[in-house]
């Protein structure tokens, strides 16, 4: 919004420069704010054509650790770097000890972390090489690049399954402050800044539901 007001602002006083009306542009030198990129949601659909090809051609820990972004909403790097005494099965939670906003235990629910469990061979990682080192994040990428082309969908990246996870998550009606725990964001402002776009669509279905049954409830009960 601010961007778009600086820029109707600066080419209005273009005009007013031409026709003599205002000798200085008021809004040169001025900061604008950062577009806010619309990050790739994928669709049901494209979910499962992405993982039926990536069953098909990934190494199983590369699959797996595509699994976990899909299901979790953890950054790349803190799936390839899970270790197998990462994991608490008592509380759902894994210990993530390189997060971006500091050391951290992510929930991830009970289902995933049995999953996580039933992939563990040891206290090592858990998505690794045959050298026992932690599975490189272009290595998934480029998993993933290839079978979102042979499912013939747009290419898919990483933070593409981080996203959705996060966009599901907001539409399906979990607080904000949830969310930003799950994603292990350092406060709810930066979710909410991030996915303004789908919190301000579901208030405004919101909106248009609730009025809605209101409207109905008060037909013939107030004058038009």
């Amino acid at each position: 919004m601010a961007r778009a007001c600086v820029e109707r602002l600066r080419h209005a006083l273009g005009f007013a420069r031409e026709w003599g009306w205002a000798g200085v542009d008021a809004t040169r030198g001025a900061r604008l704010p950062r577009r806010q990129k619309r990050e790739r949601v994928l669709v049901d659909v494209e979910l499962e054509l992405l993982f039926t090809n990536l069953n098909r051609t990934a190494h199983p820990h590369t699959r797996r650790a595509a699994r976990t972004l899909a299901a979790t909403g953890l950054r790349v790097a803190e799936v390839c770097r899970l270790r197998g005494n990462d994991l608490d099965e008592r509380r759902g939670r894994v210990w993530i000890a390189k997060a971006k906003a500091g050391p951290r235990w992510a929930p991830v629910g009970a289902s995933m972390l049995e999953q996580l469990v039933s992939w563990r061979i040891d206290t090592g990682f858990l998505f690794r090489t045959k050298s026992g080192r932690p599975l490189d994040p272009r290595t998934l990428r480029r998993a993933l690049a290839r079978a979102s082309a042979l499912a013939g969908i747009e290419k898919v990246v990483p933070h593409h399954l981080r996203h959705t996870f996060a966009s599901r998550a907001l539409l399906a009606g979990v607080p904000v402050h949830v969310v930003a725990a799950l994603l292990g964001h350092s406060c709810p402002t930066v979710t909410l800044r991030t996915y303004a776009h789908v919190i301000g669509g579901d208030v405004s279905e919101a909106a248009d539901r609730i009025a809605g049954d209101l409207l109905g409830l008060l037909t013939g009960k107030v004058g038009a």
